[in-house]
């Protein structure tokens, strides 16, 4: 697998794009500002990202926002994560698991179904790209939050969202730049050097009582279910 690494973002951000661009290695030619004399959604800006021009041989994409840091070894970690699963999308900031959830810990696999993706950061297969963002377009005029329309392209065409505890992505901007008052979001299951194996093909799946709507999008310390979801 060979695997390309984005960064989209604002200019009010330049130390966290830089810090984040410097440990991956990345040039200006990876980084993607939104240029808006007022700004507005996200998704202006990630479409530039994950629409930017393919090298040949690439096959997956990873568009990260402005406000996260990445483990150690990250890029290593994603090519096994790709290798694993090489059709399905992944988000590597875990939002459904910000809080110590003691179901999901100690499982012999990092990956669990994902219910709510982030557009911290996030895998796609290329051939996924074109036709998730002729969607988004065609249904919403791109006037939906990023990370919300890949969700429903994703459902929409039967692919597959994972994500993985211990997460590969920390959250960082404490205060949003889009969402003014958003509560902060960081992952207690961000480590700088995770070990799982990543080798593994086996999903969980947790499934909560719903609480994203009815605690207004905040983290509930409600229980869940853990189930088995397959193993290639």
């Amino acid at each position: 697998m060979n695997i390309d690494i984005h960064i989209y973002g604002v200019h009010a951000r330049d130390d966290m794009i830089a810090a984040t661009a410097s440990k991956l290695g990345l040039s200006s030619d990876y980084i993607h500002y939104d240029d808006r004399p007022n700004g507005g959604l996200m998704m202006y800006t990630a479409k530039k990202a994950w629409l930017s021009p393919v090298s040949k041989g690439i096959t997956h994409r990873i568009c990260l926002s402005d406000d996260t840091e990445v483990c150690d070894d990250f890029l290593s970690i994603a090519t096994k994560i790709a290798e694993a699963h090489p059709k399905s999308i992944i988000s590597f900031f875990p939002y459904e698991f910000m809080r110590k959830t003691p179901e999901v810990e100690g499982l012999d696999t990092p990956y669990l179904k994902c219910h709510i993706l982030s557009g911290c950061g996030i895998m796609m297969p290329i051939e996924c790209i074109e036709p998730c963002f002729k969607y988004i377009k065609e249904h919403f005029n791109d006037t939906c939050d990023d990370d919300w329309g890949i969700q429903q392209w994703a459902k929409s065409a039967s692919i597959e969202i994972l994500t993985t505890v211990p997460a590969c992505v920390q959250h960082i901007g404490d205060e949003s730049i889009a969402n003014k008052g958003c509560f902060i979001r960081r992952t207690v299951y961000y480590k700088e050097k995770p070990v799982a194996n990543w080798e593994t093909k086996k999903v969980m799946e947790y499934r909560p009582k719903e609480w994203f709507f009815s605690n207004h999008g905040k983290p509930s310390q409600t229980k869940g279910v853990l189930l088995y979801v397959s193993e290639c």
